[in-house]
């Protein structure tokens, strides 16, 4: 059971693309190592949504919207992105731009949220990345709604979620500088416990109140339509990386 509860690991107030993407990385191979329902998943019918951005090239290079019947195949693995919309605006698909965002996207055109998601991405080497306001014509009712179908299938394929948990909006970042007073254990206190092999060892175990803004925004109903079907699926990269 200790198994399930985790390694400590120091918690730092400043949040690099370098640390997220290490402690993401290995978050996967734990999962593709340890979990077994998971390497099952990757046994089911390939699949990849009908858009996705393409992050080939350097960091501070520019992304693309690609069509993926054309261009990736179905077994290809690609990453997701779920997002608070908020009240600013912020870039979209639309029938006029889809052209152009398939020649390129600047990266300075993105918001905080999308730019930092990129730039992790990129370190982790998933070329892929769906996010619904780029990689659906918003203003297209007819592909929204034959995507929104898709949506169940879009977050259960997907190589890696990631949920900016704690952004208001797509301003907001994933790497915003955060306070650890919630996390001081002032003094901690070493219990018995049985491991693996049956044996009493003395391990710490750190108990503290729930941290509320891990989930809030995520838990918030602030766009109706997008909600995750699968919340246990997800990467909360602001609230835990």
């Amino acid at each position: 059971m200790l198994r399930r509860f985790g390694a400590v690991e120091e918690v730092q107030s400043l949040i690099t693309v370098e640390s997220c993407a290490d402690i993401i990385q290995r978050w996967i191979k734990d999962c593709c190592d340890n979990h077994k329902i998971c390497p099952a998943k990757e046994g089911s019918l390939p699949f990849v949504p009908a858009r996705l951005l393409d992050l080939s090239g350097r960091q501070g290079e520019p992304i693309r919207l690609v069509a993926t019947p054309d261009t990736v195949d179905a077994s290809t693995p690609y990453a997701t992105l779920s997002h608070c919309w908020g009240k600013i605006a912020f870039i979209q698909t639309l029938g006029h731009n889809i052209e152009k965002f398939n020649t390129g996207i600047k990266i300075c055109e993105l918001p905080n949220t999308f730019v930092h998601v990129v730039n992790v991405l990129r370190l982790l080497t998933i070329r892929y990345v769906w996010i619904d306001s780029l990689c659906i014509i918003q203003d297209d009712v007819a592909d929204w709604q034959e995507q929104a179908t898709q949506m169940a299938k879009i977050y259960s394929k997907a190589w890696l979620n990631i949920a900016a948990t704690a952004a208001v909006d797509s301003t907001g970042g994933c790497l915003s500088p955060r306070s650890l007073k919630h996390g001081l254990i002032s003094d901690p206190k070493g219990v018995p416990i049985i491991t693996n092999n049956d044996v009493f060892t003395s391990k710490q175990v750190y108990i503290r109140p729930s941290f509320h803004p891990i989930h809030q925004r995520l838990n918030t109903h602030s766009r109706g339509y997008d909600e995750d079907p699968l919340d246990h699926d997800i990467t909360p990269l602001l609230s835990r990386a």
